[in-house]
């Protein structure tokens, strides 16, 4: 489900976006406990995401476009359970959080595409985003050894440069 539209003369633009995903037989990496197996494949047999996204750009001048990106993700296994393996500690990690999902990840970015005469343009970038705390892998021994976790980060980029008016360098 989702919204389009530009308004100010198209000098701003927005997109809003809802989601809702439902999965069957889901393949999922788990740690092992076996020292000669570093990852295992198993099945989860139900999990669903949901979650909004959202992004605005505007065109602040001529050579300025400034933009900001937002999206929210609630991702959940529904039926995630293993029992009888050789290789891994029976588990249940249903209506827990899947991994590799984080819950918020942001950026705001900023464009430049300023004449300098009338052969080259500066050109510039930056920008600078947010991802929240990732689960990379459940623990291989639950209540003993904690989740892999990667903590909340941000990131910033930045390029600078010329280029000819018609592109072409």
């Amino acid at each position: 489900l989702g919204f389009k539209n530009a308004f100010f003369d198209r000098k701003l633009l927005v997109n809003i976006a809802a989601f809702y995903n439902d999965y069957k037989d889901l393949q999922v990496a788990a740690r092992s406990t076996n020292p000669a197996i570093t990852t295992a494949v198993v099945n989860a047999r139900s999990a669903r995401t949901w979650g909004v996204e959202g992004s605005a750009s505007l065109r602040a001048s001529q050579a300025l476009t400034l933009g900001m990106n937002v999206g929210y993700l609630n991702a959940k296994y529904k039926d995630f359970k293993l029992s009888g393996s050789s290789v891994l500690i029976p588990f249940d990690r249903s209506g827990q959080r899947m991994i590799m999902a984080p819950s918020w990840q942001l950026a705001f970015n900023a464009d430049l595409d300023q004449p300098l005469n009338d052969d080259l343009n500066l050109v510039a970038s930056a920008l600078v985003s947010h991802t929240s705390e990732n689960l990379i892998f459940y623990s291989a021994v639950p209540g003993v050894y904690p989740d892999l976790k990667a903590p909340a980060y941000w990131l910033a980029n930045a390029r600078i440069g010329v280029r000819t008016s018609d592109s072409r360098y």
